[in-house]
């Protein structure tokens, strides 16, 4: 145990999903660290998540043709919500649900920290205030993951340093990984596109550790698992709706403007023929 370094030792806790802590009288504390307890399931709206489960055979090449459609999938929901974005009325929405998760306590302070540990309170203090600096970045984290319902950090961990460095990734990047192991069911990972300078020819995907990016989803549906659901999915169809409607009610005003622009003029006898 002593010649592991903090890399080692994170990775085997949050290979686990699940941590259990037994306290000296004698009961089992369980901390959900995935909140996969919490999740709900709607047997009835099914967006994507059928895409990727379902398939005919088990072998290596239809999983994969599953995890392509399933990628595609998502990032049609991804442009429909860059659309949805673009409504002013949307856009303002989105606003004021971050400004109400980054209202100021009574002490000034967007986060409180409660912890029987002040070691573990200084350090956590540290973490968000002096390195993450959420004071500023926590309103565009959170108005990312209300939008797209993920947000992706990945962290730079120094051994003997802890996370020294944040820096967000794109969710059209980022694929979650799990149960791709065989001998290791329980392992995640998160899978990152590299692309060229020119963003036409696709590089060697770069896998990294579960401890290396802070996944942040709103876990409400479990249909949508392993990833998380947009607060704006529930207006994404009635959005369209309005979109067609939109897009007839200009084409049929445009069909009828040379119409409304022909004008006749009643000038009785007044021709004069002329050789």
């Amino acid at each position: 145990m002593a010649d592991e370094n903090i890399l080692t030792r994170l990775g085997k806790l949050f290979q686990n999903q699940i941590v259990v802590r037994k306290t000296d009288s004698g009961q089992v504390k369980v901390k959900d660290v995935e909140f996969s307890q919490t999740a709900l399931t709607s047997n009835f709206i099914d967006r994507y998540n059928k895409i990727h489960s379902s398939g005919y055979g088990n072998s290596a090449y239809t999983a994969k043709q599953n995890a392509n459609a399933y990628d595609v999938a998502r990032k049609e929901l991804f442009r429909d919500y860059e659309l949805m974005d673009a409504d002013p009325i949307i856009s303002s929405a989105l606003d004021i649900y971050c400004d109400e998760s980054t209202v100021d306590n009574i002490e000034n302070r967007i986060m409180k920290i409660k912890t029987d540990n002040p070691k573990v309170h200084k350090i956590l203090h540290n973490l968000f205030y002096d390195i993450m600096n959420i004071e500023f970045n926590l309103w565009s984290y959170i108005r990312n993951m209300t939008k797209y319902g993920d947000f992706y950090l990945h962290l730079d961990i120094l051994d003997k340093h802890g996370v020294v460095n944040v820096k967000p990734l794109s969710v059209y990047e980022v694929n979650r990984l799990e149960g791709h192991d065989p001998s290791n069911p329980k392992l995640v990972q998160f899978e990152i596109q590299q692309y060229s300078e020119t963003r036409r020819s696709a590089k060697p995907n770069d896998i990294h550790e579960n401890y290396e990016v802070a996944h942040f989803r709103n876990i409400a549906d479990t249909n949508y698992l392993p990833y998380g659901k947009s607060m704006l999915e529930g207006a994404r169809r009635v959005f369209k709706q309005l979109t067609l409607m939109e897009d007839a009610m200009l084409i049929h005003r445009m069909m009828r403007a040379p119409e409304k622009r022909v004008f006749k003029v009643d000038i009785g006898n007044t021709t004069k023929w002329s050789r």
